[in-house]
Formats: C-alpha cells, sequence, structure tokens
C-alpha cells in the first residue's frame, strides 16, 4: 500500500520537477530553478522510498527475527543526506550572476506546482499516519516544505518581475534562490535528525496507546498486576512488550488461552503491532506493614 502511494507521489513529482526546471530555464529564473532541484529531492524521496518499502516488508528470518521495518529509517537518513546536498546546489547557484526576468506566465507554474504539491502532501501525510508508514510520513513532510519552497518561489518570481520598475528588486532572483536553499536544508538537517533517533530504537511513547493495551490486559481477571508496557517502533510496524503478573495457581493451558486472547485482541485494535511478546510472573500480594 505504502509503494503504490509512494508511486502516485513519484509520477506527480516527475511532471513538477519538469515543468519547473524546463520553464525555468527557458525563462533564466533562478528562483524557479531552485524550486524545481527542491521538487527534485521529492522525486529521490520517492525512488528511494519505494526501494526501502520493499525491504522493509521482507518476511523475517535467522538474523532478523523482528523483520526489516528499521530499513525505512536508514532509508529516510539516506534521503536527508540527499537533500542536504541538494541544498548545497541551490545555494551554490544562487551566487552565480542573475538574468533579467521578464517572463510573467511563470507565476502560473509556479502557483500550480504549489497548488498540486499541496494535494499530494496532504495525501501522504494522511495515508502513511493511516497505515503508519514512516517512509510516506517522511515523503509527504517534504513535499509540505515543498508547497513552503513553492509558495517563496511565487514572491520572489513576482518581485523579480516587478525589477523592471523598482531597480531595488534586481537581486529578487538570486535572493529567492537562496532562501530556498536554505528551507531545503532545514528539511534535511531536521529529518536527519528524526530518522537517526528511530534508527536507535525509539520508544513510542503515545499514551493513548499505551491505555488502550492496558484496558485490553484488565478485561482479563486473571492478569492481576500490569507491570510495564513497552511499544517498540520497527518503521510501518511496532513490537509490543507486556510485563504482567497473574494468579499463581493459573493452570498453563488456562495461561496460553489467556495470552493468545490478549494478543489476537491487541492486533485487531492496531494491525501495526506485528510482534507482541507477553512476560508473565506469578503474582505475589503486598502485605502492609504495621
Amino acid at each position: 500500500m505504502a509503494t503504490k502511494s509512494l508511486l502516485i507521489s513519484f509520477i506527480s513529482n516527475i511532471f513538477l520537477t519538469s515543468l519547473k526546471l524546463i520553464f525555468g530555464l527557458l525563462s533564466k529564473s533562478k528562483t524557479l530553478i531552485a524550486d524545481g532541484v527542491h521538487s527534485l529531492s521529492d522525486t529521490a524521496t520517492d525512488i528511494i522510498g519505494i526501494i526501502g518499502a520493499k525491504i522493509a516488508n521482507k518476511k523475517p528470518d535467522k538474523n532478523h527475527p523482528y523483520g526489516h521495518g528499521k530499513a525505512e529509517y536508514l532509508t529516510s537518513i539516506f534521503i536527508s543526506m540527499l537533500i542536504i546536498y541538494l541544498a548545497y546546489e541551490i545555494f551554490k547557484n544562487s551566487l552565480e550572476p542573475s538574468h533579467q526576468i521578464t517572463k510573467w506566465y511563470i507565476l502560473l507554474i509556479s502557483l500550480l506546482t504549489i497548488l498540486v504539491k499541496l494535494i499530494i502532501s496532504t495525501y501522504l501525510i494522511k495515508k502513511g499516519k493511516k497505515i503508519g508508514s514512516n517512509i510516506l510520513i517522511t515523503s509527504g513532510t517534504e513535499s509540505r516544505y515543498d508547497c513552503i519552497s513553492g509558495a517563496v518561489a511565487f514572491i520572489f518570481i513576482l518581485l523579480s518581475l516587478l525589477s523592471n520598475q523598482i531597480k531595488l528588486l534586481k537581486y529578487a532572483d538570486s535572493l529567492g534562490s537562496i532562501i530556498i536553499s536554505l528551507l531545503t536544508l532545514k528539511i534535511g538537517v531536521t529529518l536527519f535528525i528524526e530518522n537517526f533517533k528511530s534508527a536507535m530504537g525509539e520508544v513510542d511513547l503515545d499514551q493513548s496507546k499505551i491505555k488502550e493495551i492496558k484496558n485490553e490486559l484488565k478485561k482479563h481477571k486473571e492478569v492481576k498486576n500490569i507491570r510495564r508496557v513497552t511499544i517498540l517502533k520497527y518503521g510501518s510496524y511496532s513490537s509490543v512488550i507486556i510485563d504482567i503478573e497473574v494468579s499463581k495457581n493459573l493452570q498453563v493451558k488456562k495461561l496460553y488461552e489467556v495470552e493468545t486472547s490478549i494478543k489476537t485482541h491487541l492486533k485487531q485494535i492496531h494491525e501495526e503491532y506485528k510482534y507482541i511478546t507477553i512476560n508473565v510472573k506469578p503474582y505475589e500480594k503486598k502485605t502492609e506493614k504495621n
């Protein structure tokens, strides 16, 4: 499902990137070219994201008993490094001599790309949150920032076109390109930090999820005490580790039934709970000290 969404994004990004670069070169607008290179990072995000999703969906093996979900984080780190490099290239190009911008039609091109990117980014983030895909959220977030980049491009292209009447605006095109390079750099650094932290083994601290799990555990009278609930992220899915105390006279067969019931219901609550481990110890009632 993530791969299909990324493919839709990839096709739209190819179209938008081509549109910006072609008309940016025809009009000699540094800002529109910079925005096109910025959009190129979205295309790279989708290509690498599709590859990462394929790897992440591989079945568990002997060396990876919890699957390959963390490949999503490593893929996203690579994406962020590519974005940082593109930011450098945009900045370097912005320092070269500027040309007079006279083609007013590039304003319409810029506006069209903003609208399309807004639709695509909203779709990717919404879909990513729905299926718990870090790659889709990463791609959607980068696309959302591309909308901001597009808005900046639109403003500075307009100022550049007005430079015929206002000489002070003759550097607007170069300035717009520099600002877009800084926006691109910010995206790359932010994504790198977030995904690096996740790759190191991030715990999901969403209290609503933990509360749901505890409520499910409380439905079983055999569970006397909930010691700890830990949710570990593995890309688009999670591993849940539960430590509980049960009646010490509980028979093995009954304990097995309780564990099976808990796992079945938790997976129904959240499909992302792919691996559930339940650690059990006998319940010892604490006596109050006088």
